[in-house]
């Protein structure tokens, strides 16, 4: 369930499949693959089509800067998303520009198409959630440890009187491993630990962000043998 077409050609390419699960690896479980069908149109000299007998697969002339084009428009496309929003009508396929390098060993330019590629339109500017991950955490435990009836009224007033967050309120935890949402136009159910898991992460790349990651040191220092120029450079 994933296909690729090159100057309306379909090919497979390992190139465009690594490029989709690094543009996938924040969004995706471990163990799921995308689906897709993307377009690629580029200058027909920057591909070589005669690289497989059954003209299944094709050489690219620059194949990193391929590779990036692809990565960069399906992670910008993917990161717009949130849920509820509506989706755009996909558009047809974008055209990549691609210019010999002056040398063979020059790192290549990052491309800077006019429309984000790959089938998707260009996603609106990302905006911040309406509660933060700790709110929202915290809103799930009071509404946990009340019963389902405060659960119900409480649903109702946020509805009315502020913008609920994007995966509602929590009603109901099923078998110690599902939370049960409800939103306005309908229910979410929640793995509780790849959440925890998510949260988790999201705080750590937060952190990152602020260059303020917290450590623990090993409560028995592990001893590592190492030269005096490693030791060195550790320092």
């Amino acid at each position: 369930m994933q296909f690729f077409f090159v100057n309306r050609r379909l090919i497979r390419d390992k190139l465009v499949s690594h490029a989709v699960k690094q543009a996938y690896q924040d969004v995706l479980f471990h163990g799921r693959h995308a689906v897709f069908v993307l377009y690629l149109t580029l200058d027909p000299a920057q591909v070589d089509v005669n690289a497989h007998p059954a003209k299944l697969e094709v050489r690219f002339r620059d194949s990193r800067l391929v590779h990036d084009f692809l990565y960069k428009a399906l992670h910008r496309a993917l990161a717009g998303i949130r849920p509820g929003q509506p989706q755009a009508v996909p558009e047809p396929a974008s055209v990549i520009e691609v210019s010999p390098r002056p040398e063979a060993d020059q790192n290549p330019a990052p491309a800077s198409p006019a429309t984000s590629g790959a089938g998707y339109s260009r996603p609106p500017q990302q905006t911040a959630l309406p509660l933060s991950v700790e709110e929202q955490i915290s809103s799930y435990a009071r509404l946990q440890a009340q019963p389902a009836t405060e659960n119900r009224r409480q649903f109702e007033v946020d509805t009315a009187d502020a913008a609920i967050p994007p995966l509602g309120y929590a009603v109901a935890h099923l078998h110690n491993i599902y939370i049960l949402a409800e939103t306005a136009n309908g229910i979410i159910l929640v793995d509780a630990h790849a959440a925890h898991e998510r949260v988790t992460y999201e705080r750590l790349k937060k952190q990152l962000a602020e260059g303020a990651i917290q450590s623990q040191p090993l409560l028995v220092p592990l001893r590592v043998a190492v030269t005096t120029l490693e030791a060195e450079l550790a320092e």
